[in-house]
C-alpha cells in the first residue's frame, strides 16, 4: 500500500497582513476542511477556508491553527481529543478548540 502524505503551505502576505493557507495530498479525515472525510487525493493545491493566520501545527491527520484574533482551529483526526475541543470527534470543516486559547 502507498501512503500519500498530506501537504500544508502557509503563505505570508506582508504588505496587506492576510495569511492563506494552502493544503493538497491525500484528504485523510478531511483535514483540507472541504466538509469531506472520505480521503480523495488533491494534485492542485487548495485554499483552506481559514484566513489570518497567525501561527499552525501539523500532526498526524489533524492540524491546529492560531490566527492573530487570538481563536485557535482545528481540523481533521481527533480520537486522542487532539483538536482540544473536549471531545474525540473528527472534524472534515474549521472547529473552535476554546480550550487551547487559554
Amino acid at each position: 500500500m502507498c501512503r500519500v502524505k498530506i501537504y500544508i503551505v502557509y503563505i505570508k502576505n506582508f504588505f496587506s497582513f492576510i495569511q492563506i493557507v494552502y493544503g493538497w495530498g491525500y484528504n485523510t479525515y478531511g483535514i483540507l476542511g472541504d466538509g469531506y472525510d472520505l480521503g480523495g487525493v488533491y494534485s492542485t493545491p487548495v485554499k483552506l477556508n481559514l484566513s489570518n493566520v497567525r501561527y499552525m501545527s501539523l500532526g498526524e491527520g489533524f492540524a491546529i491553527f492560531a490566527t492573530h484574533a487570538g481563536k485557535v482551529y482545528g481540523i481533521g483526526k481527533n480520537d486522542y481529543g487532539q483538536l482540544g475541543t473536549g471531545d474525540n470527534k473528527g472534524a472534515s470543516t474549521f472547529v473552535r478548540c476554546e480550550e487551547l486559547e487559554k
